[in-house]
């Protein structure tokens, strides 16, 4: 985690304007957008029509006025739109957000538990999942609406197809952190839980990423203990393999993956087992059995604040992917007062020069 201060002085020296720019050596696109007070765990989806990205905001994680925003960025514009909310609900917390389109609607799905004051506790134990809806590409939402009755659950990556169906990525939530377990969910025609397709029986492993491959699925996990990322397959989605340590280590933080092509895949995680930062984007061109390290995705920090990153670090964390039209879209939580997107050309990541 990021230390007190420290992400103070980062925010205070960024420019969260929105706006859309080259990198120092013009090998990506990145914008930086404000989050409104404190923010975690962003997600992203693309079309020929806009970038989208959700997150969750409010006075600190839990905190009954925490909810859910959008900004989006059109294809002829420079900047992202003004974030605004899309999803509150009276007394509860809103976190972790999902989007994607299905059957001509955009969906965001979100958890929410009961939201605590300044000197109350709260508990995950008791979240349960909305969704909202629009119709018109995210210019008016639906009310929430409640699509899983069964409290405890918790989503972070957003869901992958199976035949003609979604599935989605969720993993439980108790007091006790190392006991908490993943699994995936089929989701019915009305976008509600239908039913559980795989529960991992592995304590601690959390946040799973599903993606579909050439050979069938991929599924990897945050480590409640800090060390490992994990992974488990199937050809099915059916019968799947007990999830086993990867050499890519792991924080107890987000990851994200995204399958390219042929074997090709990309994972963004901080490469460390404690700190959030760096965050890295890592290639393997072998479905997953090797990694090589391809770059860090905020050298700007590297260069205007050296002197505080080295001794404390700040927080980069929690990143979201979505693959389109041959660009590999990127956000992730900077120093929790804002979120970082970045754009790049896939072919420059597979090339062997």
């Amino acid at each position: 985690m990021g230390i007190d201060g420290i992400d103070d002085i980062i925010i205070s020296k960024t420019a969260f304007d929105g706006r859309v720019i080259d990198n120092e050596d013009k090998t990506y696109k990145k914008a930086y957008l404000k989050a409104q007070n404190k923010n975690h765990a962003a997600l992203i989806y693309v079309d020929e029509t806009a970038v989208y990205v959700v997150w969750f905001a409010g006075s600190s994680m839990g905190y009954e006025d925490v909810s859910i925003y959008l900004s989006t960025l059109n294809p002829l514009e420079e900047t992202f739109s003004m974030p605004r909310i899309i999803s509150k609900i009276k007394g509860y917390s809103c976190q972790n957000p999902i989007i994607f389109s299905w059957k001509e609607k955009l969906i965001v799905y979100h958890t929410a538990q009961p939201g605590r004051k300044q000197s109350l506790s709260y508990s995950q134990e008791d979240a349960l999942l909305f969704r909202v809806e629009s119709v018109d590409k995210g210019v008016t939402w639906s009310n929430p609406i409640l699509c899983f009755c069964e409290k405890g659950y918790f989503i972070r990556s957003k869901p992958c197809m199976f035949q003609d169906k979604l599935i989605l990525p969720s993993y439980t939530t108790t007091w006790n952190t190392e006991e908490h377990k993943s699994c995936l969910f089929m989701l019915d025609e009305s976008l509600d839980v239908s039913s559980l397709c795989v529960e991992f029986m592995e304590d601690g492993l959390v946040q799973p990423c599903l993606i579909k491959t050439d050979n069938g699925y991929q599924v990897y996990f945050r480590d409640r203990k800090s060390e490992s990322i994990y992974v488990a397959s199937s050809k099915d989605n059916l019968s799947w393999t007990t999830p086993k340590r990867t050499v890519l280590p792991n924080n107890n933080s987000g990851i994200a993956l995204e399958y390219l092509s042929k074997g090709c895949m990309v994972i963004i995680l901080n490469p460390t087992n404690d700190a959030r930062y760096p965050l890295s984007l890592f290639l393997s061109k072998d479905m997953g059995k090797t990694w090589k390290f391809c770059m860090n995705l905020h050298e700007d920090l590297e260069t205007n604040y050296k002197k505080y990153i080295f001794t404390y670090g700040p927080e980069m964390s929690y990143p979201a992917t979505f693959l389109h039209a041959g660009k590999l879209h990127v956000v992730f939580s900077y120093s929790r007062g804002g979120i970082c997107y970045i754009c790049i050309d896939t072919e420059s990541l597979t090339d062997e020069k």
